[in-house]
């Protein structure tokens, strides 16, 4: 071969691999993380808050791969931590799907059982962690062959980490829209009657003391009664393995209309509005920060309480 036919050979070498390495980088899928280390978002030990954890990476894996990985690690809990996974051990993911700038994860049907608390903090979970990406803007979820609605039926389509406002670990917020149950007593005060609702919430705020000034203020549908003395106060609520504190004022106690039938519907118009949260099994009321013996001579009141769903009326 001549030195002229070499020469050409290799130019010609060079644009094919000069060619072979821009589709590689037009090819988003393709792409390489250049980052060592990710955060993750997990949920905190109440299951009702996000927290980072940031794990080492390998250095090399394409976008795709970074995919699967995050959330096969949020459908663990993690090691040697407090926290629990994000994704339920009940919910499967189908399959992810990852083009231009998009993440799409598609799950199956159990999705739809998630409670509203559930529901956002996975969403948010899955969000963030997933757009720290470059290559990932936005991320997409479908329930099997159909794209996630919000709750007028409408797609939600694509999410981007603006969506779920504040960053977490410097205590700022995520805004969240939250379906609830409350449970007022009926006209005549003989059964509870559920009131569901939406509450504006955001992740640095209690859940449950929202839920509970919520029903202190009294029911917004006709023929429901309040349960709660308005003069009550709720000083302090918690949860622990499962067990949900209440704390109130005196006036719970001094300023209640009294009667057993209005005590007990008192007491599990709270214990069965606090028990429909997937963290609280039971309550334990406190009046000023101590365990009392009765609540107004009726009802034994040092004891933790569990669901009733006797006294709910389920004929609406």
């Amino acid at each position: 071969m001549t030195n002229i036919g070499k020469i050409l050979l290799i130019m010609i070498l060079i644009t094919f691999l000069v060619g072979c390495t821009a589709t590689l980088e037009e090819d988003s899928t393709y792409k390489i993380l250049e980052k060592n280390n990710i955060e993750l978002y997990y949920l905190n030990q109440d299951r009702t808050d996000l927290v980072v954890e940031t794990i080492d990476v390998e250095s090399g894996m394409d976008t795709s791969s970074m995919i699967t990985m995050v959330l096969e690690r949020l459908s663990v809990h993690p090691e040697e931590s407090i926290y629990h996974r994000s994704i339920p051990e009940a919910l499967n993911v189908i399959e992810t799907r990852f083009e231009e700038d998009t993440a799409t994860i598609t799950f199956d049907s159990y999705y739809t059982e998630l409670s509203s608390l559930q529901e956002v903090l996975l969403r948010g979970s899955i969000v963030k962690t997933l757009t720290q990406f470059e290559e990932v803007e936005y991320v997409e979820f479908y329930i099997n062959d159909q794209p996630l609605l919000d709750r007028e039926e409408r797609p939600i389509g694509l999410m981007s980490a603006s969506d779920f406002v504040g960053d977490i670990n410097n205590q700022e917020s995520i805004i969240n829209d939250i379906q609830v149950v409350l449970y007022f007593s009926n006209e005549d005060g003989s059964a509870l009657e559920k009131e569901e609702l939406r509450l504006l919430i955001d992740t640095n705020e209690s859940l449950e003391r929202k839920i509970i000034e919520r029903l202190i203020e009294g029911p917004i549908t006709e023929g429901l009664e309040p349960t709660i003395p308005e003069e009550t106060v709720l000083k302090d609520i918690y949860i622990k393995e499962g067990i949900c504190y209440v704390d109130f004022n005196e006036a719970f106690r001094s300023r209640h209309w009294g009667g057993s039938t209005g005590e007990v519907m008192t007491i599990y118009s709270i214990v069965n509005t606090l028990v429909e949260l997937p963290n609280i099994d039971r309550v334990q009321f406190l009046i000023d920060g101590v365990k009392q013996d009765e609540f107004r001579g009726h009802l034994a009141f040092d004891t933790l309480f569990e669901r009733n769903l006797d006294l709910v009326n389920m004929d609406e």
